[in-house]
């Protein structure tokens, strides 16, 4: 699939559900850069963890025109939060202006630890000047959060 999306001008992609492992995720990851008008990218309720966040934010994959980000109901870790911290650097010419991160497979939330992880991220590598929705549904946030 990944070498037949090569060069298309698709502007959304949804590939919810699949059950697509870090393994898929990179393959797919090496054709995102192809996809010029690619706007909305749903990779909700897959099977990937922080190894796919990290192909999938590298500078040498990510969609620049990528406007909405759906990565919901994966395997992820606070370790991802520092990858996606990664789409907000200052170098970047990211269009990114949703992102979406509901439900966490295996956790009962997000916890402190993936907020604070994802906030400094985004403050030390860059700027939050284009993000104008940030959803994280069921977040579990403690008093450490909050300050």
């Amino acid at each position: 699939m990944c070498e037949s999306i090569l060069r298309c001008p698709l502007t959304s992609l949804n590939l919810a559900g699949n059950k697509l492992s870090d393994i898929g995720i990179a393959c797919l990851a090496r054709t995102l850069r192809s996809l010029a008008k690619l706007k909305s990218l749903n990779l909700s309720w897959n099977n990937f963890g922080d190894v796919g966040i990290d192909k999938l934010t590298h500078d040498d994959y990510y969609s620049a025109s990528l406007q909405d980000f759906d990565l919901s109901c994966n395997l992820l870790t606070p370790r991802a939060a520092f990858f996606l911290g990664r789409m907000f650097s200052k170098d970047r010419l990211s269009e990114l202006s949703v992102l979406r991160l509901g439900g966490n497979i295996g956790r009962t939330g997000w916890g402190d630890r993936f907020l604070l992880t994802l906030v400094n991220a985004i403050i030390t590598q860059g700027t939050l000047s284009r993000l104008r929705a940030l959803h994280i549904p069921d977040f579990t946030i403690g008093k450490e959060g909050i300050e």
